[in-house]
């Protein structure tokens, strides 16, 4: 009876190492073959893992893992990603959503959007944050296109405005003008009739 328990223990405990590992292969083969960059950092900033499309970023596994992810960021957004960090792990957020600049080894950048969350371990404790990075480069140079594309057209219609209010002062400017040459030329043949009177009386 004793080995009989046993013998059923041992076998709920290698299902549970298989389906363990099996979920592990399956998250690995989502993160090798996703266009995304996925990372893991723990409680102090330091990036635990990173998916292998960090290779697009001309880092290798060994120069990222390790290293605070401040190394990693544009100088001009590293208190928006620092808030979010802080965020996450302190638990007043849940989820975040938001758009990070990321240094390449070359030393340009690629812009990213982040949706982070979490980590919670076995005791429901946050241990850390994890995340997809979405490369939105293209997005933003498109977006930058359009706002440019707008502005040139608002300025345009600007200038159009500016040209019909030009041409509709010049309208009333010229009725102006002949109004006036209406009334002098009146003002002439009055002039003209009173003096061949004059001349006629005399």
């Amino acid at each position: 009876m004793f080995n009989k328990k046993l013998l059923e223990e041992i076998e709920q405990l290698k299902q549970k190492i298989f389906t363990l590992v099996n979920t592990e292969e399956r998250f690995k083969l989502m993160t090798e073959r996703s266009p995304d960059f996925i990372y893991q950092i723990n409680l102090k900033g330091t990036l635990v893992y990173c998916s292998p499309v960090l290779k697009s970023y001309g880092y290798t596994e060994e120069e990222i893992l390790g290293k605070h992810f401040e190394v990693f960021i544009l100088p001009i957004d590293l208190f928006k990603a620092k808030d979010a960090h802080v965020s996450l792990c302190s638990g007043s957020k849940s989820e975040l959503k938001y758009e990070l600049r990321i240094l390449k080894k070359d030393g340009s950048f690629t812009t990213v959007e982040i949706i982070s969350i979490p980590i919670l371990n076995k005791d429901g404790n946050i241990d850390g944050t994890q995340g997809i990075c979405r490369d939105i480069t293209d997005r933003k140079i498109v977006e930058r296109e359009l706002i440019d594309r707008e502005k040139e057209l608002e300025k345009r219609v600007q200038e159009l405005e500016e040209f019909y209010d030009m041409a509709t002062l010049r309208e009333l400017k010229i009725k102006e003008l002949k109004e006036e040459v209406s009334r002098l030329a009146n003002k002439i043949n009055t002039i003209e009739m009173l003096s061949f009177k004059d001349i006629k009386n005399t």
